[in-house]
């Protein structure tokens, strides 16, 4: 009687795939003729001889389940595998089945057995439907959805079709001419939106997609173009953002001015303050941006970097903004090559730059241009030389629109857009930033009012806080003031006690108008430079961070 062997088919019926015992010698023979030719050609040992002889009889005896495996698989069939789900709830095929392979009259030759042809009759396709009993109910609901997809027809089935392909292609983002559509930073902060360190708002593109990317995926970031066509409001916007969510910012700007009029409408600068790593008037000067560059290159890059490689945390983010480069680069000469290694191994340590300038190309940036450009991961264009701009955008002269750019309008490249294209990005008003970072600390040094823009319409009186919680009072004629003094000019001190020298920044940074560098040379004339000069700098800036903050709470 033949010996049968039960397989498992593929949709967890029983398939009967039984070998005669003749149809296993017909396997065991040329097995054991291959192996025996190969281990005389070896000139093999006895026991390898008897290893050779017992693996034949080993696959004779697995020919079964291997050939239900291979039949499975479809490795002996030409025809279309379809899943095995998807065939349970397809109907039976209505084609006339196929007549399986008989053995001549005598039955099979050892030739024919040794050419496997005795085996053929097990291939056939059987006209039987495939049973779904045992498949539970989402599966079978699955394979219904998906076989109303598939063709009816096999043939069909293995023709390329250009629909899938379109379905599966991501469109590209298109850039058309921007029209309209201005809006303020103030208007985005009505919309709901509030920055966070893993959603920085960049722009908002053509079709109204607002762009966001994380504040470790803005690395690097260069801001360029003309003068006069948007980068001090570009600036403003991601500073502001990033001073919001708490990360360390640092402002290297040679033209810092707390209240800049000549931008329209003056842009004031005083709310970042109180959020920056160091006073921006301080690093305003060419030899205190020459420190802090040398700082982060050689201090706090090779600490950062020591401290990964023993398993620790890199530490909090740092961002460094650099604005009027050609000049930093024109004054402070190792400047370029500090930039150059903050670019190519901060990102990794979280070290950070933004760089503002009117154009990137080699001899105006000091360095080389095409490794040093390819660092900037975040890239805003302006209008205005369009060698940066093919250069940061990574496009040609004829897919950048020229004309279309400035005051809004901006080509940007960034992770989230892959690609630079056409977007608009929110002007950064100076409401917006008392919203999001506190109220102006600005005193005009005419006629020695506190100078701030009308608080907007957003906030009502009844409930006009700023960022940090402080109330601001309104008052005729769109001006607001701090605390609840008799006068709208009045400055409060606050109600704790200052330290002696708090009481002496506090006399002098606001009452006689001394930026902090003029105040350490008043304090401590004898003091020059190096690094007693830095600590003082230091404590000087630590004093009016102090007396702002006390301000505000009073």
């Amino acid at each position: 009687m033949a010996e049968q062997e039960v397989n498992p088919s593929p949709d967890g019926e029983e398939e009967d795939i039984g070998f005669s015992l003749l149809q296993k010698a017909g396997v065991f023979a040329p097995a054991a003729l291959g192996l025996t030719g190969l281990e005389v050609f070896l000139n093999a040992p006895l026991p390898m001889e008897v290893a050779f002889i017992v693996g034949a009889g080993i696959l004779a005896h697995k020919s079964p389940e291997i050939y239900a495996s291979l039949k499975r698989h479809g490795v002996l069939s030409s025809k279309r595998r379809i899943p095995a789900a998807v065939a349970a709830s397809r109907p039976a095929p209505v084609a006339e089945a196929s007549k399986p392979t008989t053995p001549p009259s005598g039955g099979w030759s050892f030739t024919d057995k040794l050419m496997g042809k005795h085996m053929q009759s097990l291939a056939e396709p059987t006209t039987e439907p495939v049973s779904t009993r045992g498949l539970p109910t989402r599966v079978r609901a699955q394979a219904e959805a998906v076989t109303e997809k598939l063709p009816d027809d096999a043939a069909e089935s293995n023709v390329w079709n250009q629909r899938w392909y379109e379905e599966d292609d991501t469109p590209p983002i298109v850039s058309p001419v921007m029209s309209g559509g201005k809006f303020t930073l103030s208007q985005l902060l009505a919309s709901g939106f509030r920055p966070t360190l893993q959603k920085i708002f960049l722009a908002r593109l053509t079709d109204g997609t607002d762009v966001y990317v994380e504040a470790k995926d803005l690395c690097h970031v260069a801001l360029a173009g003309n003068t006069g066509n948007g980068k001090s409001s570009l600036m403003r916007l991601i500073m502001a953002q990033l001073c919001m969510v708490g990360v360390d910012v640092l402002l290297l700007n040679p033209h810092y001015m707390r209240l800049d009029r000549s931008a329209n409408p003056p842009e004031d600068w005083t709310p970042y303050e109180p959020h920056l790593a160091q006073p921006p008037i301080l690093c305003a000067e060419y030899a205190q941006i020459g420190f802090y560059l040398k700082w982060m290159a050689e201090t706090l890059l090779p600490k950062r970097i020591d401290r990964a490689r023993n398993g620790g945390a890199v530490g909090k983010p740092y961002f460094i903004v650099i604005d009027e480069l050609p000049a930093i680069v024109d004054e402070v000469k190792e400047a370029p090559d500090y930039i150059a290694k903050i670019l190519r191994e901060g990102r990794k340590y979280g070290i950070y730059l933004i760089c503002a300038s009117q154009d990137f190309q080699v001899k105006t940036i000091g360095m080389d241009g095409g490794g040093v450009r390819k660092c900037f991961r975040t890239a805003f264009y302006v209008g205005g030389d369009m060698a940066t701009a093919k250069a940061l955008l990574e496009k040609t002269s004829e897919e950048i629109p020229e004309t279309d750019l400035g005051k809004g309008v901006v080509m940007i490249r960034c992770k989230a857009t892959r690609s630079a294209v056409l977007a608009r990005v929110p002007y950064t008003d100076n409401e917006a930033l008392y919203q999001m970072l506190g109220p102006s600390t600005f005193v005009n040094q005419d006629d020695d009012e506190e100078i701030a823009p009308s608080v907007p319409s957003s906030l009502s009186p009844s409930n006009t806080t700023s960022g940090n919680g402080a109330r601001l009072r309104i008052v005729e004629g769109g001006r607001n003031s701090l605390g609840s003094g008799t006068k709208d000019t009045e400055v409060v001190m606050p109600s704790r006690a200052l330290s002696e020298l708090e009481q002496q920044v506090d006399a002098l940074f606001f009452e006689k108008k001394m930026n902090p560098a003029a105040i350490v040379k008043e304090l401590w004339p004898d003091i020059k430079g190096g690094d007693a000069y830095q600590k003082k700098s230091a404590e000087v800036a630590e004093a009016i961070r102090t007396v702002v903050e006390a301000k505000r709470g009073a």
